[in-house]
């Protein structure tokens, strides 16, 4: 049936089977290293709240930047999202002279 195709789906490592969007803002931390310890992908988008100069945030996962961002003015939002596969690692960061901070984080889990 339809829940024997869902488990066969999780199983499978397939975004979006079992999984539901979840505010992390809380739990995360800009600059820290995260794990997917989740047998499926995940994917994490992340909102920004610009402050001053010009900021640049990133999404790392295994160390590489998949996504960026970059706002030199309080017009707009900057955010970046990605898809972290089961066992990586995954952090975001803001780079530049200027200043920012941790507005949302938000996971499909």
């Amino acid at each position: 049936g339809a829940s024997n195709k869902q488990g066969i789906a999780s199983n499978l490592g397939i975004i979006g089977i079992n999984q539901s969007w979840q505010n992390k803002t809380r739990d995360r931390a800009l600059g820290t290293n995260y794990t997917n310890t989740s047998s499926q992908p995940i994917f994490v988008t992340v909102l920004i709240d610009y402050i001053s100069g010009t900021v640049t945030p990133s999404i790392r996962i295994n160390g590489i930047v998949v996504s960026q961002d970059s706002v030199t003015s309080a017009t707009s939002s900057p955010s970046v999202s990605g898809l972290i596969p089961s066992g990586a690692t995954y952090s975001v960061e803001i780079y530049g002279p200027g200043s920012a901070k941790l507005n949302y984080w938000s996971e499909l889990s």
